[in-house]
């Protein structure tokens, strides 16, 4: 038998359907060692040279199928997963196919051209994806990703929450409820449970920040320009998104929806003196947990303010063991009985130098999938090397559109002060 087909593809790229055929090849090899090896031992005779080796021809094409096969599986697999990735991950990928076309230089070279003059040149027209209706251009993939590292790194709520990618204003149905189920029995009528919807339509609210920099200082060849707006616009960028996704008012405010907006189920707490939140009881704390139902406390966290796990740090239970399990891992959030705890410095917080006011949310226990985050295309910038030019400075603008939504009451529990 010839085996040509054993290697004819690559084992790098092996497509999907030749498995069959692979299997097919490793079976009818495996056949023909067993008949030859089934020979000699009906003889009871060794192997003759010839014998010998053509068996470890047909062992070795059988590692080179199975190993073929293997690299094809993990292909797919890998292949599989891409799928599920939102398009802020897919754009490393996308990044490094750019640059098979582009050298990094070049894309480098190009984008710097336009920082410095604010006037497009073919190559940077070439490689990047867009331009917006204002002369603008979307920012190198290169770069995009370091922004959208920065963004997670420098917002909490990008960490927990369920970001997507759209391309237009979208409505979406969100559940207030989960609804319920009932045994039925044989000839009975099913009841029928009315599930309330509403419908949200997500848009795009227009994050931005601005910056005049210096031409001397754009020239100076030891200014790194690219990561000062990675470091510091992304920064502003981040911290204002942020605080949105946390608080923001959303339809009518030119802003996102936040988590905690029109959040009105919790569990309330007395009020201290000055409608301040003092934690002397675990029990109010195990209460508050135990308030959000079971099937939402599996990859629950908490978020707060920093004064609120000032308290939590303070606070016993009845055999005198701190309730607080700080973290001794860099990176890996404190734990409240085991539940990650996150900060943000603007979740309301309690008491502090401002006081707290009456049904103030103190701290939210949820399950944040529920809160999606909804990424209207990519970073845009806009140079205007003009209106400051007697100055000889260069106005760069940066924006960023997103929007957000809290999909699903049910899956979120406050913690707040009670109403007087």
């Amino acid at each position: 038998m010839t085996r040509a087909g054993v290697g004819s593809h690559s084992e790098s790229e092996l497509p999907q359907e030749a498995l069959d055929e692979v299997n097919e090849q490793r079976a009818h090899l495996i056949t023909e060692a067993q008949s030859l090896m089934g020979a000699v031992e009906a003889e009871k005779r060794s192997l003759t040279a010839e014998e010998s080796e053509k068996l470890d021809r047909i062992l070795a094409d059988v590692d080179a199928l199975d190993a073929a096969a293997k690299q094809a599986e993990r292909s797919a697999k890998v292949a599989e997963l891409g799928k599920s990735l939102d398009a802020p991950v897919r754009r490393i990928a996308t990044a490094a196919r750019a640059a098979a076309k582009h050298s990094d230089d070049e894309y480098r070279a190009a984008f710097r051209h336009y920082l410095m003059t604010g006037q497009g040149s073919a190559e940077l027209r070439t490689m990047t994806t867009a331009t917006n209706n204002i002369g603008g251009y979307v920012v190198p993939e290169t770069l995009e990703n370091r922004i959208v590292e920065q963004l997670y790194q420098s917002d909490v709520m990008r960490q927990l929450a369920t970001v997507r990618s759209t391309p237009d204003d979208r409505k979406i149905a969100v559940e207030s409820t989960l609804g319920t189920a009932t045994w039925v029995g044989e000839g009975s009528a099913i009841t029928q449970t009315d599930v309330q919807f509403a419908q949200v339509t997500v848009g795009a609210w227009k994050a931005a920040t601005s910056v005049q920099v210096n031409r001397e200082l754009m020239d100076d060849a030891v200014f790194d320009l690219e990561s000062y707006l990675v470091d510091k616009l992304t920064l502003r960028i981040g911290r204002l998104q942020e605080e949105a996704y946390v608080v923001g008012a959303g339809s009518g405010s030119s802003q996102p929806n936040g988590v905690l907006t029109g959040l009105s189920a919790g569990y309330t707490v007395a009020n201290g003196t000055s409608q301040t939140l003092k934690l002397t009881d675990a029990k109010l704390v195990f209460d508050w947990l135990h308030a959000l139902e079971p099937q939402y406390r599996a990859g629950a966290v908490i978020l707060c303010h920093d004064n609120f796990i000032k308290q939590l740090r303070q606070l016993q239970d009845s055999n005198g063991q701190f309730l607080w399990q700080p973290s001794m891992q860099q990176g890996v959030p404190g734990s409240l009985c085991g539940i990650p705890v996150y900060t943000s410095e603007y979740h309301t917080k309690p008491g502090g130098t401002n006081g707290s006011t009456a049904a103030q949310v103190v701290a939210t226990y949820g399950l944040f999938l529920y809160f999606e985050i909804y990424d209207r295309g990519q970073t845009e910038m806009l140079v205007d090397p003009y209106t400051n030019s007697l100055n000889w400075r260069v106005n760069i603008h940066v924006v960023r559109r997103t929007d957000s939504v809290r999909t699903l009451d049910a899956a979120f529990k406050t913690l707040k002060l009670a109403a007087s």
